[in-house]
């Protein structure tokens, strides 16, 4: 778990686990731009080290690009050219590199500042906003199974569990180019932000996912309750769940921006009882007594005639219902707004369980699972100071003690708070080391910069010394 800090007024944390896979491909981060606060979370495919690699390319390029970009820049242009150049990078590095062929991700950011919040995303990694324990707003999927509930053919419980929900339409490092969603919405105060993975949000009903998000608890605490619980089922299932990333932010002010247009895609089901009863539907439930009295109509005709109610029984075909929807029923429109589809749709990487030898001992089994779990968080921390410290490495600007008091801000605000905590996860053996590194960050060199704003070579060879000292705790 990661306590997300920012300058902006929000509060937040992101936790993630590998679930029953192989790797973790998913990747989260985040960063204070002169845009506002920028989320991003992105979920890999591609087989071998592929995924992991494409979602990692994607969270570091958008952030970068972003963390550099002008505060004049409309937010919704550079988050579109930030997405972009991550597409462009991971798509030649797709082509370069046969080992990352075919790889891709799916991306879901979040842009918020005092005006309104900016919704970017590809692929079926959600965006939700809540309110008072109901949906204000959520993302629209990119999938077949997604395009399907927008036909009426599925259910968003039936899409959730069939057995191409995770074949997505749409990724990043597919195609040379690609289209993001856009949406702007505004927020009140105690508005929940959550972008996660389908890891999370494809392991229970919608309605029980909201119940869960909108349990009174530290923001920490929730996200990792949230993900303890959902790898608690996967495991249950048969442990071949997949990667698993959530990321929460709670807003603690009014946006300025108080009407904007609302996304009619997503399914907005209150998670209790206090249904809003609009004009639209006082209709839909008038003409839903009307179809109730129609079917108990031909029912009680069928009572009285079975030879035509099993007649009509076969000639619906209830078999060839039950195989589900195809592949290839996708809409004209689809086919005209994103050229031609291919044959094979993106796909996530197919659950691999994790496999184990069974000596008999249950004590030793249960200690050297525990181990590994406590080695890929240990991992994950780590991977996640590595990438602050890259982030720290972009920060420039004019002025070189502005630049230097930008970065001394960074790093005791969040690497070294970071580095703490993995004197929780270490070996004991390893204390020291975390110090000597907690020491290291605190030097004036770690902020070394030029006069033009510029990282010197000195602060670069320093502060790559301390990547490889964090890097060796977890050995």
């Amino acid at each position: 778990m990661t306590t997300i800090t920012t300058q902006y007024p929000f509060v937040g944390s992101i936790d993630t686990k590998q679930g029953g896979r192989s790797e973790n491909q998913d990747n989260a981060g985040f960063v204070d731009t002169p845009l506002g606060f920028l989320l991003v979370v992105c979920d890999g495919m591609g087989g071998g080290p592929g995924g992991r690699t494409a979602s990692l390319m994607a969270v570091d390029t958008v952030l970068s690009v972003l963390a550099e970009v002008s505060e004049r820049t409309p937010r919704k242009e550079a988050l579109d050219f930030a997405i972009s150049k991550a597409n462009d990078i991971i798509y030649s590095k797709s082509n370069e590199t046969p080992e990352l062929r075919g790889m891709g991700t799916t991306i879901a950011a979040i842009l918020l500042n005092e005006d309104s919040a900016v919704v970017a995303h590809a692929g079926d990694t959600r965006v939700y906003q809540l309110r008072k324990g109901n949906i204000a707003y959520r993302s629209s999927d990119h999938s077949v199974v997604a395009n399907y509930v927008r036909q009426n053919k599925l259910t968003e419980e039936e899409a959730r569990n069939h057995p191409q929900s995770n074949i997505v339409t749409r990724a990043l490092g597919i195609r040379p180019s690609m289209e993001v969603e856009f949406d702007e919405i505004s927020f009140q105060r105690g508005d929940r932000f959550v972008v996660c993975t389908d890891g999370i949000w494809g392991m229970m009903p919608e309605r029980d996912f909201v119940q869960s998000l909108s349990r009174i608890m530290g923001i920490d605490e929730l996200t990792t309750t949230i993900t303890e619980e959902i790898d608690k089922i996967g495991r249950e299932k048969g442990n071949n769940h997949d990667n698993l990333t959530i990321a929460v932010v709670d807003s603690s002010f009014d946006s300025k921006i108080k009407k904007l247009k609302k996304n009619h895609n997503a399914e907005t089901l209150p998670a209790k009882g206090n249904w809003k009863t609009s004009k639209c539907s006082k209709y839909r439930s008038f003409f839903t007594i009307l179809l109730v009295c129609l079917a108990s109509a031909v029912l009680t005709l069928a009572y009285f005639n079975n030879d035509w109610f099993t007649e009509d029984n076969e000639r619906i075909g209830i078999g060839d219902f039950e195989k589900g929807p195809t592949v290839t029923t996708v809409s004209k429109l689809t086919i005209k707004k994103h050229e031609e589809i291919p044959d094979s749709h993106p796909k996530k990487v197919s659950p691999q369980p994790v496999t184990s030898t069974d000596n008999g001992d249950k004590n030793v089994f249960t200690d050297s699972v525990s181990l590994k779990i406590r080695n890929q968080e240990i991992a994950k921390h780590i991977s996640l100071v590595l990438k602050s410290l890259d982030s720290l490495k972009r920060i420039t600007g004019k002025g070189q003690q502005k630049v230097m008091g930008r970065k001394r801000s960074f790093v005791e605000k969040n690497i070294i708070p970071d580095v703490s905590k993995l004197k929780k996860k270490v070996d004991k053996s390893k204390l020291s080391n975390v110090d000597e590194i907690i020491g290291l960050l605190k030097k004036k060199k770690t902020v070394s910069c030029t006069k033009n704003g510029q990282l010197t070579k000195e602060g670069n060879s320093h502060i790559d010394t301390i990547k490889a000292k964090i890097s060796n705790l977890n050995n």
